[in-house]
């Protein structure tokens, strides 16, 4: 992936992408850390999952990200483009995108990764 990625840093509290945006990159943690939420109707924010570094994230059979992502501490994420994904440049299976997501966060079941 990294030969096909860029790479940018994120500040502690920046979103790398959020609820409703679209999917348009496959990301991965290269360093610091980061988390998965969703924002609950009462205000509270429902943490889903922790990425660390080397945990790849952001694939989603959906046209849109179905949680948010904000980085905790200051750190760098690499993504690709998903149209590589689609044209053949970077081709990953179902079965392979859960077996990354299952790779990168040991004992969870990722069938539905965001």
């Amino acid at each position: 992936m990294e030969a096909l990625a860029a790479v940018t840093s994120c500040r502690r509290g920046e979103v790398v992408y959020a609820r409703g945006d679209p999917v348009e990159h496959l990301y991965r943690i290269v360093f610091g850390l980061a988390r998965k939420y969703s924002m609950m109707p009462d205000g509270r924010r429902q943490i889903v999952d922790f990425l660390l570094p080397g945990d790849f994230f952001g694939f989603n059979a959906r046209q849109q990200h179905q949680l948010t992502v904000e980085a905790v501490v200051d750190g760098t994420v690499s993504h690709a483009l998903t149209d590589l994904k689609r044209s053949g440049a970077i081709t990953l299976t179902a079965r392979q995108r859960v077996t990354i997501a299952h790779r990168s966060t040991p004992g969870k079941d990722n069938g539905s990764e965001d």
